[in-house]
C-alpha cells in the first residue's frame, strides 16, 4: 500500500509547490482522486510548507545589491523614526525631501557656495520628522540605553529597604 501512496503524494507536493501553497487541500485531493484527510496528513507529516520556503529561498540571487549613500542614509532614518515610535510609511514623502536637501547641500559645500539657507531648510525638515532631539520618545530611548542596570544586592532584606525608602 506505501508503495501507492508514494506517486499520489509526489504529484500532490508537486501540485502544493506548483500554486506555491495556495491551492487547498479539497482542491488537490480532488484532482488526484484522493482522501481530503490524507492530503492534510502528507502536508502535515512531509512538512510540505518548509519545502515551499526552502523551494523560492532557491529561486533568490544570492549576490546582494550594494546600497547607495542615499538608500543608507533613507535606512538610518527610518531606523531613527522607529526608535523615537514615529514612524510612518507616510513619512517617506519627508524623508527624501530631507535627503535631496541634504545632497544640494553637499554640493553646494563642494563648490564653496552659500550653505547657511540649506542648514536651516535640513534643520526644519529634521524638525518636522521629529528627530531634531525634542521628540520625547526618542530621549526617553536614549536615556534608557544609556543608564547602566543597577546591581541588586544580593541580601533580600537590603532589598526590601531600598523599596522602602522610595
Amino acid at each position: 500500500m506505501a508503495k501507492k501512496e508514494k506517486p499520489a503524494r509526489e504529484k500532490a507536493l508537486d501540485l502544493f509547490l506548483e500554486y506555491n501553497g495556495n491551492i487547498t487541500n479539497r482542491a488537490i485531493a480532488r484532482k488526484l482522486d484522493v482522501n481530503e484527510k490524507t492530503v492534510s496528513v502528507w502536508k502535515y507529516r512531509y512538512k510540505w510548507n518548509n519545502k515551499l520556503k526552502s523551494s523560492t529561498n532557491s529561486k533568490k540571487r544570492t549576490t546582494t545589491k550594494e546600497l547607495s549613500l542615499r538608500e543608507k542614509q533613507r535606512d538610518k532614518i527610518i531606523e531613527s523614526l522607529k526608535v523615537a515610535n514615529s514612524y510612518s510609511p507616510a513619512l517617506h514623502i519627508l524623508i527624501d525631501v530631507y535627503l535631496d536637501c541634504f545632497e544640494e547641500y553637499e554640493k553646494a559645500k563642494e563648490n564653496n557656495l552659500e550653505t547657511e539657507s540649506l542648514r536651516k531648510e535640513m534643520a526644519r525638515l529634521l524638525r518636522d520628522l521629529g528627530l531634531d532631539g525634542t521628540n520625547k520618545n526618542m530621549m526617553q530611548k536614549v536615556k534608557k540605553e544609556d543608564k547602566k542596570p543597577k546591581q541588586q544586592p544580593a541580601n533580600k532584606l537590603v532589598q526590601f529597604r531600598q523599596r522602602m525608602s522610595k
